[in-house]
Parts: C-alpha cells; sequence; structure tokens
C-alpha cells in the first residue's frame, strides 16, 4: 500500500460580481498511506522519487547521476536534531552505485556505468534484493543506513571521517589486507551491511592477520549501548581506518600506513567517549 501515493484535492468555485464564474482546483502534496512503522521507509523513496522525477509508473526511470544527487541530499538534510552530515564523497557515491547496479563484489575496472546509465523505478524502491538475512529494496538498504547516521555518536564518527559507511565487503578486504601487510593489527573499517537493513559493520584485521566481520550493530543496540566505548574497549581494536587513508588505497597515491600514523592515524583510544545525551567533542584535523 505504501508504495502508491495519493493526494488531497479542493475545487472552489468563485462567483465575480458580473456573475462569470471561475473554478480552482487545488491539490496537497503527495502522501503515502502506512499501516505498520516498517513501511515508513519504502513510503518515504516513493515520495522522494515522485518530487524529483514526477512518476513512480512501473515505465519510469531516470539517470544514475539523477539518483545520485537524491540520495547525498536526503542524507545531508537527514541529520535532525544533530549537526549537519557531510555529503557523500566521489568514492562513496561509486560504492553505492555498485550497489544499485548489483555489482557489488566485482573489480572496479571491470565496472561498465556511468552517470548517464539509467535506473528504472523498479530499481530503485520495488524490486528486491537477495541476501543471507533477507530480502529489501534498494531504497530500503540506503534509508536503513541513513537512520544509522542519526545516531549522534555515529554521525559524529561520520562528519570525523571515521565511518567509511558505503564500501563493499570485497573493497573492505583489499584495504584491511593492505593493512595486514604492513602489520598493523587491529585496523578497524566502519561500513554499512551489504546483507542487512541498518546495520552497521565492523571489519578488523587480527593478530594473525586475518580479517573478521563483527555482527552489525542496529539502530536498536546504538540506542542502548555507546559504540565509541564498545570499540574503545575491545583491545583486538586499535586503529580506524579514515576516509582519506581509503581515498589513497582507491587512487594508488604512493603513501603507507606508518606515513599515516605519523601524521596522526587516530587511535581508538583516543577518541572520546561521552554520554550517549550529548555530541562528542571535536578531534584533532590533520589525521589520515
Amino acid at each position: 500500500m505504501c508504495l502508491n501515493l495519493d493526494h488531497l484535492g479542493w475545487e472552489i468555485i468563485l462567483n465575480s460580481d458580473n456573475n462569470q464564474i471561475e473554478t480552482v482546483t487545488v491539490h496537497s502534496n503527495p502522501f503515502a498511506i502506512c499501516v505498520h512503522g516498517t513501511q515508513e521507509g519504502k513510503a518515504i523513496g516513493s515520495i522522494l522519487w515522485y518530487n524529483y522525477f514526477g512518476s513512480i509508473h512501473e515505465t519510469s526511470q531516470t539517470s544514475l547521476g539523477a539518483v545520485s544527487n537524491l540520495l547525498n541530499e536526503y542524507l545531508v538534510s537527514s541529520a535532525g536534531s544533530h549537526e549537519k552530515l557531510n555529503p557523500l564523497n566521489e568514492y562513496q557515491l561509486y560504492h553505492i552505485k555498485l550497489k544499485l547496479n548489483s555489482f557489488q563484489n566485482e573489480q572496479l575496472a571491470n565496472m561498465n556505468f556511468d552517470d548517464s546509465t539509467p535506473v528504472p523505478w523498479a530499481s530503485f524502491n520495488r524490486l528486491q534484493i537477495s541476501t543471507a538475512n533477507g530480502r529489501f529494496t534498494f531504497w530500503s538498504w540506503f534509508y536503513g543506513s541513513v537512520e544509522i547516521l542519526k545516531n549522534s555518536e555515529i554521525s559524529k564518527m561520520w562528519n570525523d571521517g571515521l565511518v567509511i559507511g558505503y564500501l563493499s565487503k570485497f573493497h573492505t578486504q583489499e584495504a584491511l589486507s593492505m593493512a595486514a601487510q604492513n602489520n598493523f593489527y587491529g585496523t578497524l573499517i566502519l561500513r554499512f551491511s551489504d546483507s542487512m537493513v541498518g546495520g552497521l559493520s565492523a571489519s578488523v584485521v587480527n593478530n594473525y592477520c586475518g580479517i573478521q566481520h563483527a555482527n552489525p550493530w542496529t539502530k536498536k543496540d546504538l540506542q542502548e549501548r555507546s559504540f565509541v566505548k564498545f570499540i574503545r574497549q575491545d583491545n583486538s581494536m586499535e586503529y580506524i581506518f579514515h576516509i582519506r587513508t581509503l581515498e589513497r588505497f582507491i587512487t594508488g597515491e604512493e603513501f603507507s600506513l606508518m606515513q599515516c600514523k605519523k601524521e596522526n592515524l587516530l587511535t581508538i583510544r583516543r577518541y572520546p567517549v561521552t554520554n550517549m545525551s550529548r555530541p562528542l567533542p571535536k578531534v584533532p584535523e590533520g589525521y589520515c
């Protein structure tokens, strides 16, 4: 039901002094009717698509670049009562496009799409992706990730560049393998789960140079416990892979993790813990 949009209409009949009758019709903004709270995300996706592109008919489609703009604007505007969220950078947008095109496990060189690639409405918010943890649409997955960013701790870490968020599991393992080769045990990447809606995953290099993927944290988990306090108390986690470090890795820029450490790669135990009702204080500039 929530995929269908409705509107209210009013017809006003105006009768002037010279007996000329004029009819004015006014329509409300589109709205969706949901019978359960779990349908809210799909309803918002339907309204956004309609407002941006004018129709949610099966034949409706737009370009990948236009969808990227929609997603970026929605994320930035969704901070709620917290400080404004940083927009998606080109690498995060790239991996969102991979997700939308169901190519998230392929090599970068094998991708064959650009901003002009058509995106049908059905691919955005009707067709479901099958995973080990259930079935969901692309929009439901993105909406769930933004709900995670509404948490005050996570939004602060996002703005500090410590939650990469949109990165496939394949590329996470590639980046952490580099950390393992340089003996940077305990290096952590924070990203949104590929296989569930609204899950924050922590992937870390263990002391045996292996890569472990912890069970994702949900919105409910983040409301009940401090995520920063959790990762600080876990002795297997030492460094957070910063978004700038990832950019260097993806672009092939010559650098080393030791160089990033000298530039003040932030250790988890230096990241401040605070009561969940208060925002985290700012951290130093200039880290990798």
